[in-house]
């Protein structure tokens, strides 16, 4: 075996080893009863699928949690909803190049005019080139927060019936 060939595959095994090659998936509620409980397991550069929270004689009932993404993550819906319960932001997103995805969120808090701030159905709060795509809004104090932060790309979402539909500082 030439030296070349040991080096690349020594490369590979690490890179293997912390998860550079490939990505996982996590699968709420299947794997994990909270979207946050897999939120925290994930390693940067994983996904979130996000299902419908069946409950017997209910079909799809919300996700009640307020959410933070701290790493890099991809958070997708498939069905499922997310209410913020009227307090705070429902998503908070403070690691840049993280996306949603098809996402259904409802109900953040309210404007707090003692620090000039909105709670929103979405927050991105000083994290760069993050991506909002094919999400809904609805009925949150602002349906979409993006404090300072760049590169951002919204594209094909539902806003409405939020007191601010987006609001950028």
């Amino acid at each position: 075996m030439s030296t070349k060939t040991l080096i690349l595959m020594i490369i590979l095994i690490i890179m293997a080893m912390t998860g550079t090659l490939s990505a996982a998936v996590f699968n709420v509620p299947i794997d994990y009863t909270s979207i946050q409980s897999a939120i925290d397991v994930a390693l940067p550069g994983d996904t979130v699928l996000i299902g419908n929270n069946n409950l017997p004689g209910i079909y799809n009932l919300p996700y009640f949690e307020n959410i933070i993404i701290d790493k890099q993550l991809a958070l997708i819906g498939a069905g499922g909803i997310i209410s913020g319960q009227e307090n705070g932001d429902a998503i908070l997103i403070s690691a840049g190049s993280c996306l949603l995805k098809k996402l259904v969120v409802y109900g953040s808090g309210h404007f707090q005019p003692a620090i000039g701030s909105w709670d929103a159905g979405i927050k991105i709060k000083y994290a760069d080139s993050c991506t909002i795509d094919s999400c809904r809004m609805l009925g949150n104090a602002a349906g979409l927060v993006i404090e300072g932060s760049n590169y951002t790309q919204v594209r094909h979402n539902l806003i409405i019936n939020n007191q601010v539909g987006i609001y950028f500082y």
